[in-house]
């Protein structure tokens, strides 16, 4: 599908690297070889996409089944959509490049409601009807998954089935009743009966809302149907393992690290985590297992950082164990370790001792609330105290900077409990200045948004006049505090979660008209249109309060008939205590609270059999031998052609220094805080560039066979990037760019010889060679020069009909790009450049490095 297009015209969209695929690990099956075909779309861009750990979790999974091929469609950027509604081409695979409508099943990961618009917007560019009831066959088999449907019911209009829950075991189940129907030609119907059977499968076309007076008051369930779905849960969580060898993204992802699920779900109970209430009972992966799991993944990734994903990471009973096991490894190789999300009080000094010992990562702690009483209320069990001594042992141990997470507009919150976060940063703040004299301290604060399945559900969202006041406090407040930054999430974006987060089936239509007017890609503050939103809340004579506003405990909600295995009951007793102030107790510590998804009396003992349980692992590689200060340097010749063309500068750079590390290769890296793998290039080629002649070089510490480097390094590189020639250079040789007096290119002019003739051809090739000056606006590091172009081209010739060679000159490191040359050249717009075929072919240096003896 990607052939639909000219190399002209993916030049001229964002990132075109987004859409090439050929990515190492990438699971390609003949699709005439199977049976079932499962497109996995995620309704956001690729770097978003890619950066899901379920949904990677996913496509690997499938992936593993008999006779199914899975194959993964991300959303394109505005600019490609567009592109692909004018040509009238299909949203297409990353695999295989088929249309995402030729699949049994198309599967799409719900990770936030902001992503409801985006979701028809994906539909709709694969050429499938949005509206369920409007498909009448069978195939494709549209299946929504996530917890941005744990309330279903704004969304249930356009979804043929619905799962609630994990899906480790019920995808699995899914694949073979959709084979069964596809073999038999079933009807419609027929499969959706048969869907519904399966545990956590909710088919909303069984079920009916209910309205009187403009309110919901019941869902009317279908006869056969069950009158609750209940959510999937995997007990065992060591079935969920962590894929083997994990795609390699080509394009930098949001989250560009290797992540490492070790527990699902959480016991703390905060009353505003739809994530800790909906994911329980807290689950816990086996250490050794997944050490060997860990070691495998980077083997065959190369990655450069290890995230130990987590609700609270520092809560994990194996943490110590894997953390010592990993630890001689991750040094020796540099290899980063984040745990992304850590809980203030729970923060070990071995710890940070240990992750200390690599690049210090990020470090993030979550008061939430300015107060201890509004912590009380949401059940926030860590005090100032805790906060002001993890800082202090968070800087004691080197870092520079760390990250406080807040809300605004938390149930019985004032203006009282915001000064007081105001107060709590500006503590923070100076205890980090015992440690360093300028410390980094990052705040960032959210408007709450009331989710389903949470002791919260029935509060109200704060009014928006209400929430931007508290905002404008905390910036008057911060704005004064030297190294405080503070950063919120836009209270229109919020409001419009919180409506999608809460609202009934009669979004459906407020979901499509807000699409019809422009809406998608809403969790993007540059991207988001609030004024369609407005407007469709307006057609569908519909108010934000209704949905907004605060709720009885005894009012009817149009998610109650989804369980998710925590009582209704337990919710309001919690949503009760918040109000008196009351803390819960986390049930690892204090025994059963009660909350019903375990099946436990109250005060019973948190089931053993779920947690990890403490072991000794042995680290299945030594360290390698100390650097013993010598300098190995190899020059080293590849390729970047074809679709490769389209990877960026830096992209090259981060995948060939993880096909490197793929290839156990003995890297040199700088020294300081934060060591980098020694590698340095020549003058970037620019998108509009293939090239047979990139060069680079790169430092070892010890010397490696140069055929091994060659032979290792191209099995991890994707299509277009091939390393065709290494030898060894002297360490004390110039840089490539320092030496670099020239760049020649090879343009096939077949188009401007078609349309204008060989003669215009050579006439302006002569007049433009003919001339001394031809001035020209060269922009570098932001600022604007005038240079004169005609010193930097040393040769133009034709070799062929159709074929212009172009030598251009470095001058003080400083480089003309030739579609520049071609625009002055031949009198062209940047288009009818972008349409010729240029080739970087060879580099000029100025002095060939000394070369040792290959070894």
């Amino acid at each position: 599908m990607l052939s639909e297009f000219t190399r002209a015209e993916l030049l001229k969209v964002q990132r075109p690297s987004r859409y090439i695929g050929g990515e190492c690990n990438a699971v390609v099956k003949d699709p005439s070889s199977v049976k079932l075909r499962f497109a996995l779309c995620f309704p956001d861009v690729y770097e978003v996409g890619m950066s899901h750990y379920g949904f990677l979790l996913i496509y690997h999974l499938i992936n593993e089944l008999p006779n199914v091929a899975c194959e993964r469609a991300f959303l394109p950027w505005s600019d490609m959509a567009q592109l692909l509604r004018k040509k009238g081409v299909r949203l297409w695979t990353l695999e295989t490049e088929s249309p995402v409508s030729e699949f049994d099943i198309v599967g799409v990961s719900v990770s936030t409601e902001l992503a409801f618009t985006s979701i028809l917007e994906l539909l709709d560019l694969s050429g499938i009807e949005v509206w369920s009831s409007r498909r009448e066959n069978a195939l494709p088999l549209v299946l929504g998954g996530g917890c941005g449907l744990a309330n279903p019911e704004p969304m249930a209009p356009f979804f043929d089935a619905i799962l609630i829950g994990d899906g480790e075991e019920a995808l699995p189940e899914i694949c073979d009743v959709v084979l069964q129907a596809k073999e038999q030609n079933w009807h419609k119907q027929r499969l959706l009966k048969e869907l519904a059977q399966i545990k956590g499968m909710y088919v909303p076309q069984f079920y009916s809302p209910k309205y009187e007076d403009g309110k919901f008051v019941a869902v009317e369930v279908t006869e056969g149907a069950k009158p609750f779905v209940e959510r999937r849960i995997l007990l065992d969580i060591n079935k969920s393992r962590l894929p083997k060898k994990p795609i390699m993204p080509i394009v930098e992802t949001v989250h560009d690290r290797l992540t490492v699920e070790v527990s699902r779900g959480c016991t703390v109970g905060c009353r505003f985590c739809q994530a800790g209430f909906f994911y329980r009972p807290a689950r816990e992966k086996d250490p050794e297992s997944l050490y060997y799991q860990i070691y495998a993944a980077l083997d065959n990734t190369g990655y450069e950082e290890v995230s130990l994903l987590s609700l609270s990471s520092c809560d994990y009973s194996g943490l110590e164990d894997i953390v010592e096991a990993l630890l001689d490894r991750l040094e020796a190789e540099r290899i980063d370790l984040a745990l992304p999300s850590m809980r203030a009080g729970k923060v070990r000094s071995w710890l940070l001792s240990a992750i200390s010992r690599m690049r210090r990562t990020g470090i993030t702690i979550a008061p939430e609330a300015g107060t201890e009483r509004l912590r009380a209320v949401i059940n926030k069990p860590i005090s100032d105290e805790d906060v002001l001594a993890t800082t202090d042992a968070v800087f004691s141990h080197g870092w520079h900077s760390i990250k406080l997470y807040f809300m605004v507009g938390l149930p019985s919150e004032t203006d009282e409990d915001v000064e007081a976060i105001v107060d709590l940063v500006r503590r923070v703040r100076d205890v980090a200045r015992q440690y360093h004299p300028a410390p980094q301290i990052n705040v960032a604060v959210s408007p709450f948004v009331p989710k389903p399945h949470t002791p919260f559900q029935w509060a109200a969202f704060c009014d928006e006049e209400t929430l931007k006041k508290r905002i404008r406090i905390l910036q008057r407040g911060l704005r004064r505090v030297k190294g405080v930054r503070l950063k919120w999430q836009e209270v229109a974006m919020s409001r419009l979660e919180a409506l999608l987060a809460r609202g009934d089936r009669r979004l459906a239509d407020v979901v499509y008209n807000a699409w019809r007017l422009g809406a998608k890609l809403d969790s993007w503050t540059d991207q988001l249109r609030i004024d369609a939103w407005e407007k469709a809340m307006e057609q569908a004579k519909l108010t934000w309060h209704q949905f907004l506003k605060e709720h009885s405990p005894q009012d009817p909600l149009p998610w109650d008939h989804i369980r998710t295995g925590v009582q209704k009951d337990y919710l309001i007793k919690e949503w009760e205590k918040a109000w008196r102030g009351e803390r819960t107790g986390d049930c690892r510590q204090t025994g059963c609270r009660g909350c019903g998804v375990c099946g436990l009396p109250e005060g019973a003992g948190f089931p053993a059999a779920l947690l990890a349980k403490s072991k000794k692992i042995r680290p299945l590689r030594t360290r390698p031998p100390r650097y013993s200060g010598v300098v190995f340097r190899y020059r080293i010749m590849c390729t970047k052609t074809g679709r490769a063309m389209f990877i960026g500068h830096l992209e090259m750079k981060k995948l060939l220094e993880r096909a490197f590390r793929r290839a156990q290769l003995p890297l040199r890296f700088s020294e300081g805080h934060n060591p980098e793998a020694r590698f340095s290039f020549g003058h970037p080629v620019p998108l509009e560039v293939e090239s047979t002649a990139e060069i680079f070089d790169v430092e070892l510490t010890q010397p490696v066979d140069t055929n091994r480097i060659m032979e290792e390094v191209n099995k991890f590189l994707p299509e277009g990037m091939v390393i065709y020639q290494v030898r060894m250079i002297s360490p004390k040789s110039p840089s490539i760019a320092s030496s670099l007096a020239a760049i020649q290119y090879r343009i096939d002019i077949s188009p401007l010889i078609e349309q204008f003739g060989k003669d215009w051809v050579r006439d302006k090739l002569e007049q433009f060679m003919s001339r001394k000056e031809v001035m020209f606006e060269k922009e570098r590091k932001g600022k604007i020069r005038l240079v004169n172009m005609r010193e930097f081209v040393t040769a133009a010739k034709l070799c062929d009909e159709k074929t212009l060679d172009l030598t251009l000159r470095v001058i003080n490191e400083l480089q003309i790009r030739a579609k520049f040359v071609l625009m002055k050249m031949f009198g062209l717009d940047e288009e009818s450049v972008l349409r010729l075929h240029i080739r970087k072919v060879r580099n000029i240096l100025k002095e060939q490095p000394h070369t040792r003896r290959r070894r």
